[in-house]
Parts: C-alpha cells; structure tokens; sequence
C-alpha cells in the first residue's frame, strides 16, 4: 500500500472516545420461565442489582451521546476498545494491593455486554457490527471507578 493511499485510509477512520463514571456493572443472564403456554425470558438478579445496571447503562448511554454531539453513526466494521475500572477489595492483602489487573467477578464478557448495548443506535447502528474487541479489568486504586471506552471504524477490505 502506498503512502497516499495509506494516508487516505487512516483519514477515513473514526473515532470515538469518552469515559463512563460510576461502578460498571455486568448485563446479567436471563432465566428461562414458561407463562401461558409461552416462553418468556426474565432478568436472573434480584431488584438491587437490576436498579444499579439500570443506572450504570443509562450512564453508558449519556456518556456515548454527549461523545458523539450530532456526528453519524457509525457504520461498517468496528474495533471496540474498554478498559474497566472496579473497586478494590475492602480488605485487601498486601500482595493483593500489588496486582494490577481485577481477576474476580463480574465477567468482561458481561460487562461488555453492558457497554454495547447501550451504544446500539447512539453511537453505531448496530453492535453486530463489532468485529474486534479487547477489554481489561484493572483496579481503581487511584481513580472513580468506571470505564473508559473507544469505538473505532475499520478499513473493510484491502
């Protein structure tokens, strides 16, 4: 690929940026229930934990708007990006305040859900569009919890 053309290709990228605050909280799993004949899905956690990722997403979507004013969505091939700050254990062992990354609970594949699907419609069109995706789970020691997460386009082809 020559320079011009490469030049070309990296001006054509998006980009989107913006950090999340509060505690990031996973997209939990649904139970299988049957009522009237039909099956019907329900939300597994109990009332407290329905409230806090209803808070938690509705901070994803305020978060992803204010990021992306009044530019497109974005569509096509798309590369997402979160690192995730959680809390600290409350009585932390000295070897557990030298690690770096959050090897515990929730899940990253939970609490990616839990970024993607609030962007759907705000800042992409549709998350099926993600093709690439890497997220880290660190310690928020010296910061507020939350997320810090980048959306950006992919060359498709070539």
């Amino acid at each position: 690929m020559t320079r011009r053309t490469l030049e070309s290709v990296i001006l054509a990228w998006a980009r989107v940026e913006f950090a999340v605050e509060g505690t990031p909280m996973p997209r939990g799993s649904h139970t299988a229930v049957v009522r009237g004949g039909r099956a019907v899905l329900l939300d597994a956690r109990r009332e407290p934990a329905r409230k806090a990722y209803a808070a938690w997403k509705d901070a994803v979507t305020e978060a992803a708007r204010t990021a992306m004013g009044d530019d497109a969505l974005l569509d096509g091939a798309l590369a997402l990006h979160v690192t995730f700050w959680l809390r600290p254990p409350k009585n932390e062992t000295r070897a557990e305040r030298l690690r770096k990354y959050h090897a515990k609970k929730p899940d990253a594949s939970k609490l990616l859900r839990a970024i993607e699907d609030p962007m759907s419609g705000v800042v992409y069109v549709d998350d099926a569009r993600i093709v690439l995706v890497r997220a880290e789970k660190l310690y928020a020691r010296d910061r507020a919890p939350g997320a810090h997460v980048v959306v950006t386009t992919l060359p498709d082809g070539d």
